[in-house]
């Protein structure tokens, strides 16, 4: 009889991910990405990790949590020997003591440095959040809500929710092909689009802040 080192099962909260502790760290994440793939409507879904009696390193939670980012999910908690972490808050803790690099935050305002990218269009219900820059390969439905503490880039027209700076960042962008979205934020200021279609555009659109209003201009490299 073989026995999965992997098992994924839905929860009230999001899905439940249990790890066996005996697998290679890299045969489990090969086995956790075949299971999400084989998955449907999984993003903005909160993921809740149980390693059993396995003792994960920093770097190795980190890679599962990039892992889970890149699909849209956002690991809530993590389960290890029995002892429940606040994944979130023990990051945010690791974070704290590195000391910051002054050319860093001299060129970047937003909040991380890191990046997620979303391959697929999100539809209506759907919600990525992300401290860092999200991109979108594809659209942002009516209904669907994209939140970044840093810049939002989607590779398509934005029909719905588009929030970037969300952590307080008034030099962040939103950028995509086509600016439609039923509302628009950057940092603390709201815009939302005049009644009617707008025209088709044929350059890609970038919204900023600039004398502290929301500007929508072509985006020219």
């Amino acid at each position: 009889m073989i026995t999965e080192d992997v098992v994924i099962r839905e929860s009230k909260g999001g899905i439940i991910i249990c790890l066996d502790s005996q697998g290679s760290f890299l045969s489990l994440k090969e086995q956790i990405l075949d299971k999400l793939d084989s998955l449907d409507e999984l993003i903005g879904v909160q993921a809740f990790l149980d390693v059993g009696q396995r003792k994960l390193s920093r770097k190795e939670s980190n890679e599962i949590n990039n892992l889970l980012m890149e699909r849209g999910l956002h690991l809530k908690k993590l389960v290890s020997r029995g002892k429940l972490v606040d994944f979130k808050k023990e990051a945010a803790a690791e974070k704290s003591k590195e000391p910051t690099s002054p050319s860093v935050s001299e060129t970047n305002d937003s909040v991380a440095e890191d990046t997620i990218l979303i391959k697929r269009t999100l539809r209506s219900g759907q919600k990525v959040f992300h401290p860092g820059n999200i991109v979108v390969l594809g659209d942002v439905n009516p209904g669907a809500e994209v939140v970044a503490g840093g810049n939002v880039l989607v590779m398509g027209t934005v029909r719905g929710l588009a929030h970037a700076g969300a952590l307080g960042s008034e030099k962040a962008i939103v950028a995509a092909f086509r600016l439609n979205p039923t509302q628009l934020r950057i940092g603390k200021h709201i815009t939302r689009p005049p009644e009617g279609e707008g025209k088709e555009g044929k350059e890609p659109e970038m919204a900023s802040i600039k004398s502290g209003k929301v500007v929508i201009e072509n985006f020219k490299v």
